[in-house]
């Protein structure tokens, strides 16, 4: 596989996944980051929306907009988009999508002993990659050094094993179908939004559509297809022989981060699945009441 020699001048791809309208506003800002490097935007929306549509070519001619059904949340799209685009073209992809920040589910999630709220998880996943231009120059230059693949947001590249038997049976499988050998574990980033080698995603390509993913609904589950393909987006980078690293460290999101897994372990309150209101003070209930409802 050839190396991206650091001399030359590097060809982007840029997915965009929107599901959350209005949400194009602020990831605009965010491209903004990336405009000393010439792109091309390619965008996919679950909806048709003239006004969208106008904003995103007025911001960016150079844009490219279709319509998918809604199938495997971003992921579904991301191969879509892969079946759009010739990968010799480019020799990165950049993909992003709308995650919402306002859908919180409990009290959040923890990545290698941090506790996110769902706000905090997205900002991680663009401000590391492109949340400045000097972050967004920063992955690019780290990008062309040999057996790098694949950039994702600190804390949130996780080091998946058979911890989840489907998706990882699911991975496995996939791969071994591709031709490649199984392994052990398959690191991907949490929240899907990454900066890679586009030459590395050409198996993909080969294997998967849109049409493998079934229709997306809003009910929650980390057993679904788009979720095993999440997975499988690291790992066929790694099996390539190439490394999946973090990017450009945000030490502002992760001392937030630090700050309220430290308040989350000193005091905790919510209401139980009986109707009773528990606080806790460093994991020890302290109070507890029933709430009628």
């Amino acid at each position: 596989m050839p190396e991206i020699s650091p001399n030359k001048h590097l060809s982007l791809a840029v997915h965009l996944h929107i599901y959350y309208v209005d949400m194009w506003e602020e990831i605009k800002e965010y491209l903004k980051n990336i405009r000393d490097y010439p792109y091309d935007l390619f965008v996919t929306m679950v909806e048709d929306n003239q006004e969208l549509r106008d904003k995103i070519t007025t911001f960016h001619k150079a844009s490219k907009i279709w319509v998918v059904e809604n199938r495997g949340y971003d992921v579904g799209p991301f191969i879509d988009f892969l079946h759009h685009i010739d990968l010799d073209k480019y020799d990165l992809i950049l993909k992003l999508h709308t995650k919402n920040k306002t859908a919180e589910r409990g009290n959040g999630l923890t990545f290698r002993g941090l506790l996110l709220n769902r706000s905090q998880w997205r900002d991680i996943l663009y401000k590391s990659l492109i949340g400045t231009p000097k972050n967004f120059a920063y992955n690019l230059n780290c990008l062309q050094k040999e057996h790098i693949g694949m950039l994702g947001a600190p804390i949130l590249i996780a080091p998946e094993s058979k911890k989840t038997v489907i998706s990882f049976n699911t991975v496995q499988h996939i791969l071994t179908e591709m031709g490649f050998s199984a392994c052990k574990k398959t690191p991907f980033v949490a929240g899907t939004m990454f900066i890679c080698r586009a030459s590395l995603l050409q198996p993909l390509k080969k294997r998967l559509t849109l049409q493998d993913f079934p229709l997306s609904d809003q009910t929650f589950s980390e057993e679904t297809f788009a979720h095993a393909v999440e997975r499988l987006l690291g790992a066929i980078i790694v099996v390539q022989g190439y490394k999946l690293v973090s990017a450009k460290v945000d030490w502002q999101i992760q001392l937030k981060a630090l700050i309220n897994t430290i308040f989350h372990f000193i005091y905790q309150e919510k209401i139980t699945k009986h109707h009773h209101k528990l606080v806790k003070i460093c994991k020890l209930p302290v109070y507890r009441r029933k709430i009628n409802i």
